[in-house]
């Protein structure tokens, strides 16, 4: 009777913590969807583009990236940032420019912010990965670019998880209830002595 209702216990308390597993969702976003010149800002649903003033964010078209052919986030006057609709995971992009040496990337996730220098290696047509999976919860990320004259770079492939927690199933409810009415029922049965 003592090992039942520890069973039980236990069984209920795993299925309770089963039920509000934190799940991982994948998002790849190419930009290919996007017609040339769109300026982005909000449409995507898991980020917004937010340009600092007089900054012009485009999607172009044309193999200038060879991660994503043909479109990707062109950036030529100046700086702007990402900021996610809900915390995210194992965030990645790549990148690649013209007359640039680097740019800076300002991450705010769960533990601060941290400020990053990525370099180019000169060969603009180059997808050069951008790995950011060592921050957890990021919000958002402030691209510091420095443009002047000809200089563009080319962001394309931004890779992230969304972490949410999952709500209970609707049989949870039940469950918990049919696990409280065996307790129940265990309570009150009457001993018998041998």
């Amino acid at each position: 009777m003592k090992h039942l209702k520890t069973r039980l216990a236990g069984f209920l308390t795993g299925a309770l913590l089963l039920g509000n597993a934190p799940t991982a969702q994948a998002v790849v976003i190419d930009f290919d969807s996007f017609a040339v010149g769109t300026v982005i800002t909000n449409q995507i649903p898991e980020f917004t583009i937010n340009p600092v003033a007089g900054t012009i964010v485009d999607v172009v078209i044309g193999s200038t990236l060879i991660s994503s052919p043909p479109h990707g986030i062109l950036n030529r006057n100046g700086d702007f940032s990402i900021d996610f609709t809900n915390a995210v995971n194992n965030f990645s992009f790549t990148s690649g420019g013209e007359n640039t040496a680097s740019f800076g990337v300002n991450v705010t996730h769960s533990g601060g912010v941290t400020n990053l220098v990525f370099p180019f290696d000169g060969i603009s047509t180059d997808a050069d990965l951008r790995d950011l999976s060592a921050f957890s919860g990021i919000t958002s990320v402030y691209f510091d670019t420095d443009l002047s004259g000809t200089d563009l770079i080319i962001f394309d492939t931004f890779t992230f998880d969304i972490v949410t927690v999952a709500l209970p199933e609707p049989a949870m409810p039940a469950l918990v209830g049919a696990a409280l009415i065996g307790f129940g029922v265990l309570r009150k049965r009457p001993r018998t002595v041998p």
